[in-house]
């Protein structure tokens, strides 16, 4: 972690997650790990915390079968929000996603992610802002974010015209 700098006062006495060059897109090295989504509303700012979670161990992304074109219809509108965004918003939006993932994505939980309002996700739209936000807040990354949506995501670049 880093310290934030103030102009005012030369470095706060905060910590910072994520360096400035984190955030302009320089980062080389991401790991995604997947487990089961836990059952409960996933919140990425207050992610839910208690005794009896433990750590668990990877496992695919999504037991069921994925359902292609309604990721690729929910892929396709989350581009075409993302490509109203600038760079940063599109960053934040990448980083709390992947945050509130980190156990994995179950396409058929709900999910919250406050960077992007206060309205409830399934599975299938956590899923696309996930890997949209990914793919276009931190291109140079592609190949380090291992979910098996690649197909569906070039498919929903030309159907949002995107491509």
């Amino acid at each position: 972690m880093t310290r934030k700098k103030s102009k005012e006062r030369g470095t706060d006495m905060s910590l910072s997650l994520f360096t400035e060059e984190d955030m302009a897109g320089k980062i080389e090295n991401v790991t995604v790990m997947t487990a089961p989504a836990p059952e409960a509303i996933v919140d990425a700012e207050h992610p839910k915390r208690d005794a009896e979670s433990s750590p668990a161990t990877p496992s695919p992304v999504a037991e069921e079968p994925l359902d292609d074109d309604r990721m690729i219809a929910e892929m396709a509108g989350v581009l075409r929000q993302l490509s109203r965004m600038d760079a940063g918003k599109v960053r934040q939006i990448a980083l709390t996603a992947t945050a509130a993932c980190q156990k994995g994505v179950d396409l058929q939980g709900t999910y919250r992610i406050p960077a992007i309002g206060d309205e409830t996700l399934n599975g299938y739209q956590m899923a696309s802002w996930l890997y949209c936000s990914f793919m276009k807040g931190f291109p140079g990354m592609s190949d380090k974010l291992q979910l098996p949506y690649a197909d569906c995501y070039r498919q929903a670049m030309v159907e949002s015209g995107i491509a």
